[in-house]
């Protein structure tokens, strides 16, 4: 699953105001600090989101390297795993 983080903004902001000219440093601190108080609260859910998936690529690394087809009809073909 995905998680999407969306900080709060300024109305400026918020309707590209900003956007149309250079940003500033203290700008750009402060649309760090806005990610940053925006991703906290869901570091839990990301840390065991993250856990999840490497279980999962694990599990199925494992069942494919456990496969090894005695046949070319075989009726099971090997899981692909997609990497990102």
């Amino acid at each position: 699953g995905n998680i999407t983080l969306v900080p709060r903004f300024t109305k400026m902001q918020l309707f590209g105001m900003k956007a149309l000219v250079n940003p500033t440093v203290e700008d750009m601190e402060i649309y760090l600090q806005n990610g940053q108080m925006a991703a906290w609260p869901y570091a839990d859910a990301m840390k065991h989101t993250l856990r999840l998936e490497k279980t999962i690529d694990s599990a199925l690394r494992r069942l494919n390297d456990r496969y090894q087809p005695t046949t070319t009809n075989n009726k099971f073909p090997p899981i692909k795993i997609q990497t990102q």
